[in-house]
């Protein structure tokens, strides 16, 4: 092998290990793993993302890490997203919410299925208006409750036309 090669070789082993790893799909919608919220937060929230996946078939999930450790946000985010699944197979409506506790980051990663009713424009609004100046302020789980409850109401309107358009149909028939 030439110096050359080897030295590719490396490089590529060095940025494919500084990849920060994707934890194991949690059993709820809430993984904390920066401790940036308390367990009545966490389990608030929990509730909250599950009525909404409930009432509407979109599954927020959240995820906070306590450094990115180098890797992208938005690449992490994928990672995450595809490895766990979110939201029914098939269907891919949901949101990624993720929390990057020592560079003060946030991401909102949406599914394919979701991008019609809330695409990424929407998503960063969301984040930017309602969860960015609530963690500005050590507020995260409120910003996340502001966050999700936003995107609800885009997902339950979606709901809301797709039902009126399946209701319209049965009656031109």
């Amino acid at each position: 092998m030439s110096p050359r090669t080897v030295f590719l070789v490396l490089l590529l082993g060095a940025v494919t290990a500084a990849a920060l790893e994707v934890p194991p799909r949690p059993r709820g919608a809430v993984l904390d793993l920066a401790g940036m919220l308390t367990p009545s937060e966490s389990a608030s929230l929990a509730q909250l993302c599950q009525l909404v996946y409930e009432g509407t078939g979109f599954a927020p999930v959240i995820l906070t890490i306590p450094a990115i450790e180098g890797d992208s946000i938005q690449d992490y985010c994928v990672r995450v997203y595809q490895k766990w699944g979110i939201g029914v197979k098939g269907k891919d409506e949901g949101a990624l919410l993720l929390l990057v506790k020592r560079e003060r980051l946030w991401r909102i990663e949406v599914g394919y299925g979701a991008e019609g009713y809330l695409p990424d424009l929407t998503a960063n609004r969301i984040g930017a208006e309602r969860l960015a100046p609530l963690l500005a302020q050590g507020k995260a789980a409120e910003g996340l409750r502001l966050a999700i409850q936003a995107m609800a109401d885009k997902a339950a309107a979606e709901q809301k036309t797709r039902t009126a358009s399946g209701d319209k149909k049965e009656k031109g028939k």
